[in-house]
């Protein structure tokens, strides 16, 4: 899964964009179900995996199904000649034939088709949780630092030096910083 790519689509979509040196402000905000409506929607994986489902149904129709009977046809003609007269004969071949399973290998074969759809049922499923729990998580990620930016805008120097002060170098040089 691409957290970094939601991550980025959420900011895009949510937050400020700058773009040739001016500031977008968005055109509205966008509620966390939108969001995690959004994501559903456009994630490529999401769509493989509803196309891998879609397959496993198949699979399921498959197993289920008898196979066709086969019908062989060789046609043919067959030439002979006795005693300077010859004769021409239709010959021709015909077989049909049908497959049947072994008692109880048909059901098998059902049986874990139907089990590998429940399977891929479950990581779609799983996926669309790990998925709504990303947005979820760089959603609430976003909104404190929105709050962190709007009670920081009125402290002077907090973005420079968090309110500490420089040590002077020689006395300690492992620690850059000490609090006030």
């Amino acid at each position: 899964m691409k957290v970094p790519y939601l991550i980025v689509v959420l900011l895009v979509v949510y937050g400020r964009v700058v773009l040739a040196g001016q500031i977008k402000e968005p055109k509205g905000e966008l509620p966390l179900e939108s969001a995690i409506g959004e994501a559903l929607a456009k994630n490529p994986e999401l769509r493989v995996l509803e196309a891998d489902m879609a397959a496993a149904h198949g699979e399921v129709v498959t197993a289920k199904t008898w196979q066709n009977p086969e019908l062989t046809v060789a046609p043919g003609i067959r030439r002979t000649s006795e005693g300077g007269a010859a004769e021409t004969e239709f010959h021709g071949a015909f077989s049909l034939s049908q497959l049947f399973l072994f008692p109880g290998k048909r059901a098998l074969l059902v049986s874990i088709a139907e089990r590998n759809m429940e399977l891929r049922k479950l990581a779609l499923e799983g996926l669309r949780f790990q998925l709504a729990t990303a947005v979820r998580k760089a959603f609430y990620e976003q909104l404190a630092a929105q709050k962190i930016a709007a009670l920081a805008i009125g402290r002077p120097g907090y973005f420079t030096s968090r309110g500490r002060r420089h040590q002077p170098i020689g006395q300690n040089t492992t620690r850059r910083w000490v609090p006030l």
